[in-house]
């Protein structure tokens, strides 16, 4: 499985210099994403509704097909929608980032979208998730590779949503971005990434299942005790504005805080004073300016 796509020839030329990492099938599924049931609820009727049912949508007006494009600010959990998807349909899985198709040399851009394609081609269900999309699919640039990366990827594209019934497999396209704005707008029209879906800051559900099921798990290992003067609902409540990663940055940072205090003192424990240093190192990450942005592109943009 490993060693296949990757050695395959196209137009003559050995790409063995393209490579790509596909993930059998992604571990994760929507139960194991903290929050974001809006999302989660959208994705299931807007993806994996057609996706897994095809048939219920004959004989209705409403098009299906296309890819889906996942927005919103930096650590929210875009790319483990893109793996859950995957793993609901039972489709290998490849995360793309710009480096992996920017190459230097005529022609080589090209050749590393077309490797893409062909491998993923190679499977009877597959998912290729763009990431940074707004440095895959640039609208302004004076890059030559950039532009040539822009043109073979709509060249590849298209036709994929006729691709299912004239082959009998799968192959679906998910992008995510920070800033859906930089995106040519020829990738964001019905039929390529015309599904949209903003992925927002955690809501204060999504941030106590984020929290407490970290304290849960130290306490669940009995090695550390946890002070009954750590008071969860403070630190969900202080946590309003950050992402996933900026509260696992904040959740790791006061197990350090503890770690090293054990050291000193012999003692494994969390204690209250740990949350308030902690909080002195740890700030959110998010801009609120990015954040006014991407709703306003959400109003104009019906995501």
């Amino acid at each position: 499985d490993k060693k296949m796509p990757e050695a395959a020839f196209l137009d003559g030329n050995a790409i063995g210099e393209c490579r790509f990492d596909w993930d059998s099938l992604p571990s994760i599924g929507f139960g194991d994403i903290a929050g974001l049931d809006g999302v989660k609820e959208l994705v299931k009727t807007k993806v994996l509704l057609p996706l897994q049912h095809p048939e219920a949508f004959e004989g209705y007006e409403k098009k299906n097909g296309g890819g889906l494009l996942l927005y919103g600010p930096p650590g929210t959990g875009k790319t483990m929608i893109g793996a859950a998807i995957a793993n609901e349909i039972g489709a290998k899985f490849c995360s793309v980032k710009p480096s992996d198709l920017l190459q230097a040399g005529v022609g080589n851009t090209e050749k590393a979208v077309r490797a893409l394609f062909a491998e993923a081609r190679r499977f009877p269900c597959a998912i290729l998730y763009f990431d940074e999309m707004d440095a895959i699919a640039m609208k302004n640039t004076k890059s030559t590779f950039a532009r040539q990366l822009r043109s073979e990827l709509l060249a590849q594209m298209q036709g994929i949503e006729s691709y299912g019934k004239e082959t009998g497999n799968l192959l679906f396209l998910i992008a995510s971005t920070n800033k859906p704005w930089d995106i040519d707008n020829a990738f964001l029209r019905p039929g390529r990434f015309g599904t949209k879906v903003y992925v927002g800051l955690p809501d204060s559900a999504a941030r106590e299942s984020l929290i407490s099921a970290r304290f849960q798990k130290i306490a669940d290992n009995g090695l550390v005790s946890i002070d009954p003067g750590v008071d969860i609902a403070s630190i969900i409540e202080r946590t309003a504005g950050f992402n996933g990663s900026d509260i696992a940055s904040l959740l790791d940072r006061i197990e350090e805080i503890s770690a090293c205090r054990g050291v000193r003192t012999g003692v494994k424990a969390i204690i209250p004073e740990d949350i308030d240093a902690a909080f002195l190192d740890i700030a959110s990450s998010v801009q609120g300016e990015d954040i006014e942005r991407l709703l306003a592109w959400k109003d104009q943009n019906n995501g």
